[in-house]
Formats: structure tokens, sequence, C-alpha cells
């Protein structure tokens, strides 16, 4: 009962709409309210990535202003000024 399935087995998007269409079908259950909120409920596939791409976006941008902020992290892997 306290499992999650978008949150704790992936499920989201298609894979979600597939299990649902099976589930409604397999024990006869209406689940037409579910279908009202499915967007309270579930994300939309591939959603999760383009999350995890502003983040590293973000990580990257921050490296570059801390490099040019106290210069002596280096961009790219060039030589360190402290050696």
């Amino acid at each position: 009962m306290s499992t999650r399935l978008e949150q704790d087995l992936g499920m989201a998007g298609d894979d979600a709409v597939a299990f649902f269409m099976e589930f409604c079908e397999k024990f006869k259950v209406d689940l037409s309210t579910l279908h009202v909120r499915w967007s309270q409920h579930f994300s939309p596939e591939g959603s999760g990535s383009f999350g995890a791409l502003i983040v590293l976006c973000l990580c990257v941008i921050a490296g570059f202003w801390v490099q040019d902020l106290i210069g002596i992290l280096h961009a790219w892997g060039g030589e360190s000024p402290w050696l």
C-alpha cells in the first residue's frame, strides 16, 4: 500500500498508461477519476531526463563562474597556477 508507482517503481508516461489500461480490463474497474487527475499523479514520458539536463547545465555554468571568480580552478584541465 505504501509503494508509489512513479516515485518508487519509475512507472511514468507510456508505462503507466499501459499498466492502467491492462488493470482496468483485467479487474473491470472504472478509473475515470484517475484519468481526470492524471497529471497530478504521473509525469509525461521522459520528463526526468529534461530536469537532469537542466541541473547538469547549471552545474557547468556554476563551475565556470567559480573558476572566473577565484581563479584556482582551471576549466578543461588546464595547468594550475599553484604548480
